[in-house]
């Protein structure tokens, strides 16, 4: 559990647990994995922050020590901080949300994938194939002239 709990005068207060060894070694920049990855990362451990802390000042402690650690990777801070400005926007916005809207969200995200359709790009026998998901632009779709084969799910 990477949670830290504590109990002062009747009151439960967490914070982040972290393992002194960790060496935070987080995606570099010039990695050539896909951008939503470490857009993901940087979203999902801003919002572990927000919901782990119970003090505002410690999840803000703790969001500038992931910054100062992806600055320390190599990362740009022109480029990282509208990646952490939209995460701050979307961790806020799903603290707020009822336990009925986090439902509804679900069950329409749910009803969104019957609309997806998947697809294998067949390439270099030396290299792996790799399936990649795209939303359906409502029209037929088959195999084109680049050999992609379409396979619904």
């Amino acid at each position: 559990m990477d949670l830290t709990i504590t109990i002062k005068k009747d009151r439960i207060i967490t914070t982040l647990y972290e393992k002194a060894l960790n060496l935070y070694l987080y995606i570099p920049p010039f990695s050539s994995h896909p951008r939503g990855i470490f857009t993901g990362t940087i979203s999902g451990q801003i919002l572990r922050i927000r919901r782990l802390c119970t003090y505002k000042s410690d999840a803000d402690s703790r969001i500038q020590e992931f910054l100062s650690r992806l600055l320390a990777r190599g990362h740009l801070c022109e480029n990282l901080e509208p990646l952490f400005s939209k995460a701050e926007e979307n961790a806020t916005a799903y603290l707020l949300r009822s336990p009925k809207e986090h439902r509804d969200l679900r069950k329409r995200k749910r009803n969104d994938s019957h609309h997806q359709v998947y697809f294998h790009l067949r390439i270099s026998i030396r290299m792996t194939l790799h399936p990649v998901k795209f939303k359906s632009c409502g029209g037929t779709m088959s195999q084109n002239q680049l050999g992609i084969v379409l396979f619904p799910r």
